[in-house]
């Protein structure tokens, strides 16, 4: 998962890619199996598709379906 440098889950930023993630964040990370990735400072595409993730969790979540009979 791609996520902008907000504090909650980024203690610190180093050169490049390099993070000093949150210990409790890094807890949940390991429990539901997803390694983070911080977006780099002042690179406006990433943010882009950060948010981008919200609109697709949107749709899979609350996708209206109908329902057809199956025979």
């Amino acid at each position: 998962m791609i996520y902008d440098n907000l504090k909650t889950v980024v203690d610190a930023i180093f050169a490049g890619k390099g993070r000093r993630f949150n210990r409790r964040f890094l807890t949940l990370a390991n429990h539901y199996m997803f390694g983070p990735v911080a977006c780099t400072p002042e690179s406006g595409w990433e943010k882009g598709q950060v948010e981008n993730q919200v609109g697709n969790v949107r749709e899979w979540l609350f996708r209206a379906y109908s329902k057809s009979i199956t025979n």
